[in-house]
């Protein structure tokens, strides 16, 4: 979770406006009673994904980044006895 938190952080200090637009194909979706008209799609998934995968940052256990693979790392650092 802190990891997506810091990449919208970044990519709204980087002054990039994160848009909304409804979905024609929810508005279509049969069978449920969900008002799926009202849902809206996030238009910057690309753009994301690229800060997502550009965070670095030392949390409590050690450090996290993503991978080469695009899977997140964790490097855990060992506690002084």
């Amino acid at each position: 979770m802190w990891m997506i938190a810091y990449g919208i952080e970044k990519k709204l200090n980087e002054g990039i406006n994160i848009t909304l637009s409804f979905s024609e194909e929810l508005i279509h979706v049969q069978g449920t009673k969900l008002h799926m008209e009202r849902v809206k799609n996030f238009n910057g998934w690309k753009v994301l994904l690229e800060k997502l995968l550009e965070v670095n940052f030392t949390g409590i256990p050690g450090q996290f980044q993503f991978g080469s693979g695009r899977n997140v790392m964790a490097v855990t650092t060992k506690s002084p006895v």
